[in-house]
């Protein structure tokens, strides 16, 4: 199982420990659920993770090089739920309206209210 996630790019250890069995069960459950195809072995990670960060105004900074994450998060622009309820029906299949109207049953609401989310740090792109 190591081995099928580390093919799609998937991390299986965090900062130096292995990541439980059923973590990467689950990871590689979604990884399966979402047809993620092999990376080459010619095909260099960095290359992969670059052009993941690449969008319509830029590339993104790749997350783990930012060194000035920050906990203020006064500079983030003001958005309601239904802001990111618009937001996510919009690009994310996974979401859709009537997933959304149980919100609290999406596994993401679950680790937060479990607090699985253990800091929330930002950092704040500027405009090229």
């Amino acid at each position: 199982m190591k081995e099928y996630l580390t093919k799609r790019g998937i991390q299986v250890s965090d900062q130096g420990r292995a990541k439980r069995k059923a973590e990467r069960v689950e990871l590689a459950q979604k990884a399966l659920k979402m047809k993620l195809p092999k990376i080459d072995e010619d095909e260099d990670l960095a290359k992969v993770i670059e052009q993941k960060l690449e969008t319509d105004r830029g590339r993104l900074p790749r997350p783990d090089l930012i060194q000035n994450w920050s906990y203020d998060f006064s500079g983030m622009p003001e958005f309601t739920f239904a802001d990111l309820y618009t937001y996510l029906i919009g690009f994310e299949e996974e979401y859709t309206a009537e997933k959304l109207k149980f919100f609290k049953s999406l596994q993401g609401y679950k680790l937060f209210a479990d607090c699985h989310v253990q800091d929330c740090s930002m950092y704040k792109v500027t405009n090229r």
